[in-house]
């Protein structure tokens, strides 16, 4: 029994070591990226990209925050309970009221 839970401490300490090496390679490309950016688009580029990202990061915020999961726990609930309807009325709101928040977000942007 002591073996599997060395396995299984092995296997999370490998697995936080890659998530770890990961986000630092990330960080260094995101870097190297904006040094590009920056000389192609000038001051003038950056500047509207700086007014633009602000809603640009609120909608990516709003649409990982977790209510994707969400609409799909409550959607599988009713699928469990045998309540298809119900399943079929949650995703059709669920889908209105994203869509909505698209467009919202869209006209905002443009």
């Amino acid at each position: 029994m002591a073996e599997t839970k060395s396995t299984g401490n092995e296997k999370f300490l490998k697995g936080t070591m890659i998530l770890t090496i990961a986000s630092f390679v990330v960080k260094v490309i995101g870097s190297l990226n904006w040094i590009f950016v920056s000389r192609i688009l000038g001051g003038e580029g950056i500047g509207l990209y700086q007014m633009a990202f602000p809603i640009y990061f609120f909608a990516m915020t709003v649409s990982q925050a977790g209510v994707p999961v969400a609409i799909s726990i409550i959607t599988a609930e009713r699928v469990a309970l045998n309540d298809i309807f119900g399943a079929k009325r949650v995703f059709r709101i669920s889908m209105a009221l994203m869509l909505l928040t698209g467009i919202i977000f869209f006209r905002q942007a443009g």
